[in-house]
């Protein structure tokens, strides 16, 4: 490419969408992994799929909310409010996937 910071843009980019991806991928395979593994919450896979309520809702959210935000809030303050709104996502994500996991260890072990 013509301009190096282009170049860098893009393939941070490339490298975040890969990892979000991993990311994704991997909540569900550790909700799915049995109890006896040693880690895992032992989850079905229709119980493990809500527990990415939250990112899908979070992320539609903030791409409806972004393009109005980007004429009012200068660059670096949206960067960051995003970068917050992501682990936000995640954090939430996580939590779900937590209280889905007690909920069916406590519907299993009663």
């Amino acid at each position: 490419m013509r301009r190096p910071a282009v170049a860098g843009a893009n393939l941070v980019v490339v490298a975040g969408g890969i990892g979000m991806y991993l990311l994704l991928t991997l909540i569900t395979r550790y909700a799915q992994t049995p109890h006896g593994a040693g880690y895992g919450f032992g989850l079905t896979t229709f119980v493990a799929g809500p527990a990415l309520i939250p990112f899908s809702v979070l992320g539609f959210v903030a791409g409806k909310l972004t393009p109005r935000l980007r004429t009012r809030i200068a660059g670096p303050l949206l960067l960051a409010g995003s970068s917050a709104m992501a682990i936000a996502t995640l954090t939430s994500t996580t939590l779900t996937s937590l209280a889905l996991a007690r909920r069916r260890s406590s519907e299993t072990n009663p």
